[in-house]
């Protein structure tokens, strides 16, 4: 939901700029302040891990990448094949994303072994 606020914000910064590509122009700033906001949130509330904010922080900009690779497309399809608005196209993408990026959020980003558990 973050990320859709973003998006919103610098849609709305860069049409008048951006043109009839403003809604991809928009995807590369949204992504920077989409990742570290994000990286925040999903540190302190959702996973709650502590130490190896280096490592956690390249992992999860990581899956943010290969996120927006993925958006790229999908917002083609979406607005230029489908016929969707940017608008509704990103909101409908964000649900795709948020589901994968959980995952390997998860699995990868914030994984901890048995030790650094403490278990």
């Amino acid at each position: 939901m973050v990320g859709t606020l973003w998006y919103w914000l610098f849609w709305a910064l860069l049409r008048d700029v951006g043109g009839r590509n403003a809604h991809f122009i928009a995807l590369v700033p949204t992504y920077v302040f989409a990742i570290l906001s994000a990286f925040i949130l999903y540190r302190k509330l959702v996973f709650r891990v502590e130490g190896h904010t280096v490592r956690d922080l390249l992992r999860f900009s990581t899956v943010y990448i290969t996120t927006f690779l993925a958006n790229i497309p999908l917002m083609w399809l979406m607005k230029d094949r489908l016929g969707f608005h940017p608008m509704v196209a990103q909101v409908l993408n964000t649900g795709v994303v948020t589901v994968a990026s959980f995952v390997f959020h998860k699995r990868f980003s914030f994984k901890r072994t048995a030790d650094e558990r403490g278990e």
